[in-house]
Parts: structure tokens; C-alpha cells; sequence
């Protein structure tokens, strides 16, 4: 067994042994850290099926030193962030030929996670920068030839309880502009959310009450798709010969649907 191996069998077994040790302890009416000390003492040193140094190498100090913390003084306010401190580019390239390209901006924090314990609350903040994918057509459709790019000009929300079983989102957008799909430079497709309302909304989601929970917009759901027609039927030939529309514009706000 590699290490690679060995660490996900480590992982499933801390994973199996401690929920095993806590179902127990409810079962029995015993205090749960009388059987996790039981469990990780028989699976570590008396049978040596978990090495924890060999699993978690020079993160096992810390990982001890933070578990230690939560248990003693609780997780009164705990972040978890995450960061693109700079411009990331991927490429893969084959004879020379450019294949795939991913780009991202940079963004600190790129997600945020907040734990509270009084009141009780979970926060997940999220600031993505602009995305860009270029990939082969064929990976979508496998007649079809050239590049497809895809272009995403952010993710931005956050997602927070209220601790009454409601979920409050605000600042939900999809950036700074449109997002588009485009082929050999022809655009495809373009969405854009609330161009006219600074790009972004607000939704509340108040407890269940009967089959679906209560929804409150603000200041409303606009999203716009463009479709183009003549790329796909370069693409994927599925559009009639005589169909010559240069595009098709979707528009829903507050339930209604136009075209054009």
C-alpha cells in the first residue's frame, strides 16, 4: 500500500472509528471522551492501525494544538479564509498549439467561512474575481472543431444564518459585467444579472412553513440571456439552413418572461 493509500484508509478509519465511539457512548449512556480515548488508545498504540505522525507528518502538532483549543475554550468565533494573492494562469499547449487556459484574478479573501457559538451562526463569505476558461470544442461536442472560452466576471455573496432557521444572502452577483461564451472569438451566449441595479440582490429565506420556505427578493431577480444562433449552426449544424435570427434575447423580471 502507498502512502497515498495509506493516508485515505487513515483518514476513513479516524472518520468511521470516531463516529463508531460517539453512537456508542449515546447508546450506552457514557460519556463520549471515555470511548474516543478507549478507541484512538487500541487503534494506535496497541495495534498500530492509525500512525498519526506517519498520517499528518508536520501537521500533527498544529491539528493537535487547534482540536485542544476548540474542545477546552469552545469555538467562540472561528475563520476559516482562503486567497488568490496573485494573477494565476494555467496553460497546456501541444505542438505548439494553445489546448487549455484557465485565469484568475486575485482576490483576498477569495472565501471566507465564520463560525460562531453565541448566538449560534454560520457565515460564508465569497469573492471570486474574473474567470477564464478556454478549452477544445471537441470537449463539449466532438464534431465540432476550434476553442470554446468561457468567461465568468466574478461570484460575489454572502450566505449567513439567523439562527431561526432562516438563511439571509446579500451582495449575490455574478461581477463587475456579463458573463459570456464564445467560440473562435463568435459569441455564443452572454448572461448578465441586474445590469440595471448595481449587478447584485438580496434573498431571504425565511423557515419552511408548509411545502416550500418564503422567498423575499431585493431589489428583484433581472437576469438577461443572449443566445446566438448562427455559431451553433457552425458548431453543431442542429439549426435549420433558412433559420437566419441573429440572436435571441431572454429577459425574466419579477416572473415575467419577454423576447425579442
Amino acid at each position: 500500500m502507498d502512502h497515498e493509500q495509506q493516508v485515505l484508509v487513515g483518514l476513513a478509519g479516524i472518520a468511521v472509528l470516531g463516529v463508531g465511539a460517539q453512537w456508542l457512548a449515546w447508546r450506552l449512556r457514557l460519556p463520549s471522551i471515555l470511548l474516543l480515548l478507549a478507541v484512538g488508545f487500541v487503534a494506535g498504540p496497541v495495534t498500530n492501525f492509525l500512525d498519526p505522525d506517519a498520517l499528518f507528518g508536520e501537521l500533527l502538532f498544529p491539528l493537535v494544538s487547534l482540536s485542544v483549543g476548540l474542545i477546552l475554550d469552545g469555538p467562540g468565533d472561528v475563520r476559516l479564509r482562503s486567497a488568490v494573492t496573485r494573477a494565476v494562469k494555467v496553460e497546456m499547449k501541444a505542438q505548439g498549439n494553445l489546448l487549455y487556459r484557465v485565469q484568475v484574478e486575485p482576490r483576498d479573501p477569495l472565501a471566507e467561512l465564520r463560525l460562531r457559538s453565541a448566538p449560534p451562526a454560520i457565515e460564508l463569505t465569497v469573492d471570486w474575481g474574473a474567470v477564464e476558461v478556454l478549452l477544445p470544442a471537441r470537449d463539449v461536442w466532438e464534431a465540432a472543431s476550434g476553442s470554446l472560452s468561457l468567461v465568468i466576471k466574478g461570484l460575489t455573496g454572502v450566505a449567513a444564518t439567523d439562527g431561526k432557521g432562516g438563511i439571509a444572502l446579500t451582495g449575490l452577483g455574478l461581477g463587475a459585467g456579463a458573463s459570456t461564451l464564445s467560440w473562435d472569438g463568435k459569441l455564443l451566449a452572454q448572461v448578465d444579472l441586474n445590469a440595471e441595479s448595481g449587478r447584485t440582490f438580496d434573498l431571504q429565506l425565511a423557515p419552511w412553513q408548509g411545502d416550500l420556505p418564503a422567498c423575499t427578493f431585493t431589489p428583484g431577480l433581472d437576469l438577461a440571456v443572449k443566445l446566438q444562433s448562427a455559431p451553433y449552426r457552425e458548431i453543431f449544424a442542429v439549426f435549420a439552413p433558412g433559420d437566419e435570427r441573429a440572436g435571441y434575447a431572454c429577459c425574466e423580471s419579477a416572473g415575467e418572461c419577454c423576447s425579442s
